[in-house]
């Protein structure tokens, strides 16, 4: 998956590219939560959840990349679970809106795009963070040193 790595290298630079997928999922949850609360006329319980699900994941997923940037490993199963709220949103809020005609297909087709799209984003980091860990922890065993 990724080009040869230098375990070396990797004591001094940060791991950008899990930070990344991080931040680029967060920029689909954003663009997700403008569409939808955008288009959804009236407040109910559920929008309150969901919107407080919506602070949620944008605070786990910032501090998500910004502790996949430095290789924590047990990072990469928080990016794993809030991946899997991500997708199980798409039930939660929109799906009922659509059930009740407040939200058109078309809606509800971008907003379960943009959830997926989140989601695999969050799951590319976390396999990334996993290797790139892994890796950079068994070369510091190897010589001598402790993460």
């Amino acid at each position: 998956m990724f080009k040869q790595i230098d375990p070396q290298q990797m004591r001094y630079q940060k791991n950008s590219f899990s930070f990344w997928f991080c931040i680029l999922s967060l920029i689909f949850g954003i663009l997700e939560f403008c569409i939808f609360y955008s288009v959804v006329p009236k407040p109910s319980i559920r929008m309150g959840a969901d919107i407080m699900l919506s602070i949620f994941f944008m605070l786990a997923v910032f501090w998500g990349a910004e502790k996949t940037k430095i290789y924590t490993l047990h990072w990469t199963i928080v990016l794993y679970i809030v991946a899997t709220v991500q997708v199980l949103r798409i039930v939660f809020a929109p799906l009922f809106y659509v059930m009740d005609g407040e939200l058109s297909i078309i809606q509800f087709i971008m907003i379960t795009v943009l959830l997926i799209l989140s989601a695999m984003s969050l799951v590319f980091a976390g396999i990334a963070n996993k290797q790139k860990c892994l890796l950079l922890y068994n070369y510091l065993e190897s010589i001598g040193e402790k993460k």
